[in-house]
């Protein structure tokens, strides 16, 4: 019998690598032989190493607006009084998860960033707010990109420190935070988002309830595999709702 071993020799980066290991072992297990397991597996690695080390031009305008967003989240939680551990080992973002936030099998929380002028969120899979059990919220955030220096802005930089400060007491939260910074490739990216800041304002929070506008996996037809669709934050204030803690 042939083995393939990965073996990862730096003890800080231990925590990551595994969990890169069992993203690629997961998708390996829906293949029907060997060679398609193999073949799925070094795909998966692949593409997760090509997120490594990538700075703000590895990123769209749009995706830095979403992971400000995420940020800001994850403060507002634990400023709330969140477990700053529970709070970032929900943040499943930086893996891919179709949801940013998984807390429980009935708590998820879904976060979008939104252009004050717009008036509307794109909801880019229809995973993302299809939930049969009550308990997923969706976070809206109003953000425009803005100067560092500009009044009210805040830096990509800015909102990492805080962060570390908040978890300096939590040995665990700290190696979540850095996990999620190292599967999202920012661990030299410093230099590079830097100057990447935002002004923001409240943050607008909406339970998904059974009669939440959104489109059901169960109203696509099966010759189509996702759709795409917008929604206007001016039809949801019967839904409005305080931020769940974890």
């Amino acid at each position: 019998m042939n083995y393939v071993v990965f073996e990862e020799s730096e003890a800080s980066l231990r925590r990551a690598f595994a969990t890169v290991m069992v993203a690629a072992w997961e998708s390996s297990l829906e293949s029907e032989s060997p060679e398609a397991s193999l073949s799925s597996f070094l795909v998966v690695v692949r593409d997760l190493k090509q997120l490594f080390g990538r700075g703000r031009s590895g990123f769209s305008a749009d995706e830095l607006r979403g992971l400000i967003a995420e940020l800001l989240t994850i403060q507002s939680l634990i400023d709330l009084g969140g477990d700053a551990e529970r709070v970032l080992s929900g943040w499943k973002a930086p893996w891919g998860s179709v949801r940013d936030f998984v807390f429980s099998a009935t708590h998820s929380l879904e976060v979008k960033s939104a252009r004050p002028d717009s008036g509307t969120i794109t909801v880019s899979s229809v995973s993302q707010l299809d939930q049969e059990d009550h308990g997923l919220q969706l976070a809206v955030w109003p953000l425009v990109e803005n100067d560092v220096d500009a009044p009210k802005s805040v830096g990509f930089a800015d909102v990492l420190s805080d962060l570390r400060v908040k978890c300096a007491n939590d040995e665990n939260a700290l190696q979540h935070l850095d996990d999620a910074i190292i599967a999202l490739g920012l661990v030299n990216a410093d230099d590079e988002l830097k100057d990447v800041a935002f002004s923001y304002g409240d943050c607008a929070v909406y339970d998904v309830k059974d009669d939440f506008p959104r489109i059901r996996a169960g109203d696509i037809a099966d010759q189509i595999r996702d759709v795409s669709y917008t929604l206007r934050t001016g039809d949801l204030a019967k839904f409005a709702a305080e931020l769940a803690l974890p």
